[in-house]
């Protein structure tokens, strides 16, 4: 259910960015725009083998992107792991009518179990400060939050998260 996307993937997985642009902006949650997520962000990340989604046939309902990429302002977080290889969860989406349905817990655990499979120590990512859903959903994963870091392209702070995976 879960696999690696593809170049013709690349507009189905724009239309969910876009809904869920939509649905944030909606909420008054400036997390991404239309700077953010990029079409290169998306074909950077499918070339590195490092774009997954979860769908049927030709319908990508949630996506999300693990790599060892650590934004530089990850350096100035204290975090709970500090040796090993460290597995970096970006971008995670799903399209708001497929939303409350499992999926990104789903697409989470899918990281989790290619960490340990890999031998990662942890999995960190962040989250943007306003949304407050995305903080409880990862902190209800087992996630704990680490500190804030601060993008170009956003007007607020994301909240830091990492799980250390026991092997």
């Amino acid at each position: 259910m879960i696999k690696k996307a593809t170049y013709h993937h690349i507009s189905a997985i724009r239309a969910v960015f876009r809904a869920c642009i939509r649905q944030m902006k909606s909420q008054g949650i400036l997390q991404w725009n239309d700077n953010y997520p990029t079409q290169e962000n998306i074909e950077k990340d499918i070339e590195q083998g490092a774009l997954y989604y979860i769908g049927e046939g030709k319908n990508i309902w949630g996506v999300f992107t693990i790599n060892e990429v650590q934004e530089t302002q990850y350096q100035d977080i204290t975090w709970y792991c500090d040796e090993g290889k460290i597995l970096v969860v970006h971008r995670l989406a799903v399209h708001p009518a497929h939303q409350g349905k499992g999926l990104a817990q789903r697409l989470m655990t899918f990281a989790e179990e290619y960490g340990r499979k890999h031998g990662y120590a942890a999995i960190r990512l962040d989250s943007y400060e306003d949304n407050l859903r995305s903080q409880d959903f990862y902190r209800k994963m087992g996630y704990r939050p680490t500190g804030y870091v601060q993008f170009d392209y956003q007007p607020m702070r994301c909240r830091a998260f990492e799980k250390v995976l026991h092997h």
